[in-house]
This record gives C-alpha cells, sequence and structure tokens, in this order.
C-alpha cells in the first residue's frame, strides 16, 4: 500500500514546479467598490492572500466576487452589455443613476479600474465606460521597467483570475469547453484534466490528493471517445472492476477533482475566487484543503479568496484570513 503523504509533504512537491518560474509576486493593497449591487463605498485594505468571506445569508459575499469577476471583464463589457443582468441588476437599488466603479491597487502601481455611468435612457445600460486595463507606458517604443512589471502583474490579476461556484451554470457568463481555465460551473473539467493529465506530474499529484481526501479512490482518468472529440470522466475504485462515469460519482468528489483542477490549471500565480468550497466535502477534506489553500498562496504567490455559510471551515482559519460581512439598511 502506497504510503500516505500529509499536506505538507504534497505542497513540498508542488511548490517545486512552480520554483522552475521568476515570477512577481502581486500584492493587493486595497479593494475599492461602489454602487455595485448591496456593495457601496466596499473598502477592502492589504486583504490577506488567503481570505475568507464569512456572513449571514445575502450579506453581500456573492457580491464581492461578482463584481471582481465584472471588473476582470473590463471595457469588454460593451461588448456583451447583458452579461450580467444590466444596470437595473448591477447598481444598488436605490443608487441606480450613480456610476459603478471599482478599482483594485497593487503595490507598487497606480489602480487599475473601471468606471460606467448608468443611461438616463430606459433603453440603454451604460453610456460611458472608463478603464486603465490596457494601459502601458512606453519610452521610445520600448516598455519601461515598471511597464514590464505592470504586465507581469496584470496576468496574474485578469488572465489567471477564476470565479469558481461548482454546478452553478446558471452563472456562466460565456460559455467556453477551452482547455486553459477551469469555467465558473466546471462543467469543462474533462477538458480541462485532459491537458493537465498529458503531463505526468499533474496526473500523478491530482490523483496522491484524490487517494488521501476520497476514501476508497484509486485513480481519475479521462479518455477520449474513439467516435468523436467528446471527453469522459473516469473514476477507479479499488473495489470495483469497472471504473464509475462522471454522473455517478458523489457531488462532494466532483467538487473536489474540480478544486483541484483549478488549482493546478497554471504554474503562475493565479487569483481564485470559490464560493462554497464546503459543499459536499467531510471535515477532514476541509481541513486539508484550508492548509493546503494557504500554503499555497504563501509558495505560490496565489490569491485564494473563499466563501462559507461552513462553521467548520471557519474554526480552522487563523483571525487575520476572516473577512466578515454584514448587511445593514440594504448596504454591505
Amino acid at each position: 500500500m502506497k504510503k500516505k503523504r500529509r499536506t505538507g509533504e504534497y505542497f513540498h512537491n508542488f511548490g517545486k514546479r512552480g520554483n522552475q518560474h521568476n515570477f512577481v509576486g502581486m500584492k493587493i493593497k486595497r479593494l475599492y467598490i461602489n454602487n455595485y449591487k448591496s456593495l457601496i463605498n466596499f473598502e477592502l485594505l492589504e486583504p490577506n492572500p488567503f481570505s475568507v468571506f464569512v456572513g449571514p445569508n445575502a450579506a453581500g459575499k456573492s457580491n464581492v466576487f461578482e463584481a471582481l469577476e465584472f471588473f476582470n471583464f473590463g471595457k469588454l463589457i460593451t461588448l456583451y452589455p447583458g452579461l450580467f443582468g444590466g444596470k437595473k441588476s448591477i447598481c444598488h437599488r436605490n443608487f441606480p443613476q450613480d456610476d459603478v466603479s471599482i478599482s483594485l491597487e497593487l503595490d507598487g502601481l497606480p489602480p487599475f479600474f473601471l468606471k460606467l455611468k448608468p443611461s438616463a435612457d430606459s433603453n440603454k445600460d451604460f453610456e460611458q465606460i472608463e478603464g486603465n486595463h490596457d494601459e502601458i507606458t512606453l519610452i521610445s517604443g520600448k516598455l519601461t521597467k515598471q511597464a514590464q512589471k505592470e504586465l507581469v502583474l496584470k496576468r496574474q490579476l485578469f488572465q489567471n483570475f477564476s470565479r469558481l461556484f461548482v454546478n452553478r451554470p446558471d452563472l456562466v457568463r460565456v460559455k467556453t469547453n477551452g482547455d486553459r481555465k477551469l469555467r465558473i460551473d466546471a462543467g469543462n473539467l474533462e477538458n480541462l484534466l485532459f491537458r493537465l493529465f498529458q503531463d505526468e506530474y499533474y496526473k500523478e499529484n491530482i490523483n496522491e490528493w484524490l487517494q488521501n481526501m476520497v476514501p476508497e479512490l484509486e485513480r481519475i482518468e479521462v479518455v477520449k471517445s474513439d467516435l468523436s472529440t467528446d471527453l469522459y470522466l473516469r473514476i477507479y475504485e479499488k473495489h470495483l472492476k469497472d471504473p464509475l462515469p462522471r454522473e455517478l460519482i458523489s457531488d462532494g468528489t466532483f467538487n473536489i477533482i474540480a478544486i483541484l483542477a483549478a488549482l493546478f490549471q497554471s504554474d503562475e500565480p493565479q487569483f481564485l475566487c470559490i464560493e462554497e468550497p464546503e459543499n459536499g466535502l467531510t471535515p477532514y477534506v476541509l481541513r486539508e484543503l484550508v492548509e493546503f489553500f494557504r500554503e499555497t498562496c504563501e509558495e505560490k504567490g496565489h490569491y485564494i479568496w473563499l466563501n462559507t455559510h461552513s462553521p467548520f471551515l471557519v474554526r480552522q482559519l487563523k483571525p487575520h484570513e476572516i473577512i466578515l460581512l454584514e448587511k445593514k439598511q440594504g448596504i454591505t
């Protein structure tokens, strides 16, 4: 029987892969959100890379993650104005004509911002959109050192941003089945795993994590159909002759596979916002995941933010990792 390794040992190998690269570490100094749903003058100063948003139902936890997803689209919102439901769904109901503004300041760089002015025309959403997602400083046609750093951090902040809420297809803005990044509902999980499993490093590490956290699980595979380009997830258990298809595995098993796939999807630092990761998971798995998230942020430069309703998950946290939200008079 293979000896199971503890969290730190798993992470030690996981971290080695990332250390082959020299990336500039992203450090968030300030996040400001105004007039996005219940978020009015909402400000976070120097949030911890591993942070968990806690609060009662409808306190605005998901609004923070959705606002970051909205911010990630940037000026592309002009091409897809209805993706987030338009101004009636975005603006606070009490302030429908106020500007929607989101800014995120990274250490050593001017703030990245997105500002939208609601239209007075009921048939239009926004009449003006401003942002600096694409601004680059040049000197004689060449990137300055500051601009080079800015490019790296923009990649981490925008290209390597993911919001994950497993099995919530209603939250999908643009349906894609690509293999670079996990879709918000994990609907393209097979495609991502198929790409990762071309590398034995990822295949071995993901399977070892699953063996440690899911009793009886031996390994997972992704196979391609002989008749089409379709991909199928197969789960092998120790005492079953035949593998289980995706539709026969538990929600918890699918959830943990999706979370691990998101963590391994890139060697570069990522900004991951994971909603309710506790769904279907045992206290043991949650405890292992919290430690993994914490160490991954420290060693790989990730920002991993969660929101949760799980008292058990909260008990695993350190005080500086908790962001407590509440809503008063309709404002988070």
